[in-house]
């Protein structure tokens, strides 16, 4: 009587063990063919975002970018996630997709980078300096400010942008509210992050003397 019961249970956990194995290894082939369907939509929606954002310098086009670099250097370079809610359905919804599928089989870093390559970008030279270089951001920086005596005609952010980097590099008083009254959220970022390169001493007198050069700007 014992032996047959004992017999049952041994019976009853082999089953057990067996139907969990079964569940386990279903959820990892449906893991496997979710993943390989990801990176399937995700491909070309990469191709999409780069060849629509690659080389511009609109808030639509640096968002993107932003949260891609994210993607790239494993989040060393932070990007506000909620910018998503800024952009058009379109880049959205490849964004998104980009996301998801992300680091699975040959999606990765290097599949990013050449995919910017082939949307024009030469050595993905465009979207790498999205990544934290100091002299970047301030080239960025400068040419959207545009180049001239900042008493050029101007929009209300390129001129913010521009008087701060007089402020900054050369000395020259600005209205700090006027200057932060006219940001974006894209700029704001832009202006915030060349504040604290400035202060982490990322720059030196190489970097002056362009400022003031771009600008015209004579002492």
């Amino acid at each position: 009587m014992n032996s047959t019961l004992s017999d049952s249970v041994h019976d009853t956990a082999e089953a057990e063990r067996e139907a969990t194995l079964k569940e386990f290894f279903a959820a990892v082939r449906a893991a496997a063919i979710e993943n390989e369907a990801a990176v399937d939509a995700a491909k070309p929606a990469l191709a999409r975002l780069a060849a629509a954002v690659a080389g511009h310098d609109n808030g639509q086009a640096l968002r993107v970018r932003a949260i891609l670099i994210s993607l790239y250097t494993g989040g060393s370079a932070l990007a506000d996630v909620s910018d998503l809610m800024a952009l058009d359905w379109p880049l959205r919804k490849d964004l998104c997709a980009v996301m998801l599928a992300f680091g699975h089989g040959e999606f990765g870093y290097d599949y990013m980078k050449s995919a910017f390559e082939q949307a024009g970008d030469r050595d993905a030279g465009w979207f790498l300096s999205a990544a934290h270089d100091p002299r970047e951001r301030l080239r960025e920086a400068l040419i959207f400010a545009k180049s001239g005596p900042v008493t050029a005609p101007r929009t209300l952010s390129e001129k913010g942008v521009a008087l701060l980097l007089l402020s900054i590099f050369a000395g020259v008083p600005a209205d700090l509210q006027f200057v932060l009254r006219g940001l974006d959220v894209v700029r704001a970022d832009l202006v915030s992050g060349l504040v604290a390169d400035y202060v982490a001493r990322g720059f030196d007198f190489t970097d002056e003397e362009a400022v003031r050069e771009h600008f015209g700007f004579a002492e």
